[in-house]
């Protein structure tokens, strides 16, 4: 009798810590679909921050950008107010050269660029 009850005990202890290990396994298979939905919402944050950046150095090159064309655009102003045509002159065509590098990164067409650059530069060691 005594090794019925042992048996029906050990029998109900496996069936109670079967139960429980059953109930950690799920316990365990949703803290790794939480944790799988955390990694990608991290990515997904980590991806908009890149974009964001992107955009805000983007934004701050345009920028700085229109702020040297509206001071070359003011030179313009100054040199016609004062009848300095052939300052102005030159303030224009240095604007031209300065939008068509603008335009030619914009296209990626970078060795376009750097020529213009080059001849801007070029131009200004004679002007010395």
């Amino acid at each position: 009798m005594q090794k019925r009850k042992r048996s029906g005990r050990v029998q109900s202890s496996m069936k109670r810590l079967r139960a429980e290990m059953a109930e950690i396994g799920e316990q365990q298979k949703r803290i790794r679909e939480g944790q799988m939905e955390m990694r990608e919402s991290v990515q997904e944050i980590v991806c908009e921050y890149d974009q964001l950046r992107k955009e805000t150095l983007l934004i701050s090159k345009q920028a700085a950008r229109c702020q040297r064309s509206l001071n070359e655009m003011f030179k313009i102003v100054i040199a016609r107010e004062n009848s300095n045509l052939s300052e102005a002159d030159g303030l224009i065509h240095s604007l031209n050269e300065m939008f068509k590098i603008v335009i030619a990164r914009e296209n990626s067409n970078l060795s376009e660029a750097d020529g213009l650059i080059q001849c801007l530069r070029e131009e200004g060691k004679q002007e010395e």
